[in-house]
């Protein structure tokens, strides 16, 4: 091509033309050099293109980064921020449903918390694959017999949701067609766990405190209503149903040691069917209540008529069996070193339950042994003070009944004298006053 027409096209930013002449004289060398800076030129200018398509995604990343820290920092109610975090991720990563996975119970178990795009079962199904296949995979098996759009999915993004060097849960995102995510989506997707991770763990411990005022709340209330009463009766079922509502239990049992036996029994009880609870006695260290005793401690048991750490009663496995109570807590009702008895709350499922609840039974087993107490030393102190009134009674009985023998000793010789002088119609008028006296 002619060096004029070369360079009239570079300079309207051809730089793909390349300048060639076949000259061996100096025209052909000026031919070369502009070559040689043409090719430079556009290796710069393509380096430039590169770095600004770059800054641009970075751009775009840092955009989607605030977009979502300000979608989830709207808000510290969790389920608002999952369902708005999960919508945030879907509309970046262009994909079409997703999920939303938590951390909860003891052990941890991931559980579904917010969903879009799919029903519930098939992102289980996906959740699933995307755990066994990893970060960022691409499962092409996968199949589902739900009639969706995403029959047929085979992309799929596991992004852990990561706070301080711990792993809250997770997200997983789908879509139809197979699809790789590189290196900077994969550090986006990566960042945005941690983000949306550090928002639910606000989240949380804002749910957290709010739980615990609620709790202290609920036990300080509790503390003042038994405190106020002093039959022993009334205390113990507040007591039971106090228990049963704050751990949110199918069942409580209060039960009270009785030193001469050697037995505890029930004495309220809480939401239980049978009456013969009531009658149920144990001795040390039978059941939970009798463990607790024995112990002086809280006792769990996940499973208890298959718990083999509990010394089991006919009687008692028999009531529970009937009750179709499973899980049980027990902790005991104790002043100073003195074990008044236990409290117990019962479920109807296998479950595990947390140190938080085992404290909170404990805080108000605390409170109700103090209520009980108290309760027992203002029937001991009316006792003695019916005793007192009585013996007062009878002291007075006494010194009446006194002056009253006395007098009639006197007037008993009065008489004597009078009938021995022959004064009848005096000593029959003594007579009547003594009668009358007698009578009144």
């Amino acid at each position: 091509m002619q060096l004029t027409t070369a360079a009239r096209r570079i300079s309207e930013g051809d730089f793909q033309t390349e300048i060639a002449s076949p000259r061996r004289d100096e025209l052909g060398e000026l031919a070369s050099a502009f070559d040689q800076m043409r090719l430079r030129l556009r290796d710069f200018l393509e380096q430039e293109a590169e770095r600004a398509r770059e800054s641009e995604e970075r751009a775009q990343q840092l955009s989607s980064l605030n977009a979502l820290a300000a979608t989830v920092s709207r808000s510290l109610d969790l389920h608002r921020i999952l369902e708005d975090g999960l919508e945030e991720a879907l509309r970046i990563t262009h994909l079409e449903a997703g999920g939303i996975w938590l951390e909860e119970g003891d052990p941890a178990q991931l559980t579904l918390k917010a969903y879009r795009g799919a029903s519930r079962q098939w992102l289980e199904g996906v959740a699933h694959l995307s755990e066994e296949q990893g970060f960022s995979a691409v499962v092409s098996s996968f199949q589902s017999a739900e009639p969706s759009s995403l029959v047929g999915a085979d992309s799929l993004v596991h992004i852990p949701l990561v706070s301080k060097g711990r792993v809250l849960g997770a997200m997983v995102l789908a879509s139809p067609g197979q699809r790789q995510f590189d290196v900077q989506e994969r550090g986006l997707l990566t960042a945005f766990g941690h983000q949306l991770g550090v928002a639910v763990e606000n989240a949380q411990l804002f749910q957290e405190s709010q739980r615990r005022e609620r709790e202290a709340h609920t036990l300080n209330r509790i503390g003042m209503e038994i405190s106020r009463l002093l039959d022993l009766d009334k205390i113990l079922g507040t007591v039971v149903e106090s228990a049963r509502q704050l751990l949110g239990a199918d069942a409580a049992i209060l039960s009270i040691w009785d030193e001469p036996s050697r037995e505890t029994y029930v004495k309220a009880v809480s939401s239980l069917v049978n009456p013969a609870f009531k009658e149920l006695r144990l001795g040390m260290g039978e059941g939970v209540a009798g463990k607790v005793l024995s112990l002086e401690r809280p006792v769990v048991s996940e499973d208890y008529l298959n718990d083999p750490g509990i010394a089991h009663t006919i009687a008692g496995d028999s009531l529970v069996r009937k009750e179709g109570l499973k899980a049980h807590l027990a902790v005991p009702l104790k002043i100073g070193e003195q074990v008044l008895g236990s409290l117990q709350v019962a479920n109807k499922r296998v479950q595990r339950f947390s140190e938080r609840e085992v404290d909170l039974l404990q805080q108000l087993a605390n409170q109700a042994a103090v209520a009980i107490d108290n309760a027992r030393l203002y029937g001991q102190v009316e006792e003695m003070a019916v005793l007192q009134e009585r013996q007062r009674i009878a002291g007075e009985m006494h010194d009446s009944l006194g002056q009253a023998l006395a007098y009639l000793r006197f007037k008993s010789r009065e008489l004597d004298n009078l009938l021995a002088s022959g004064e009848v119609a005096r000593a029959r008028e003594g007579v009547r006053e003594v009668k009358s006296i007698l009578d009144g």
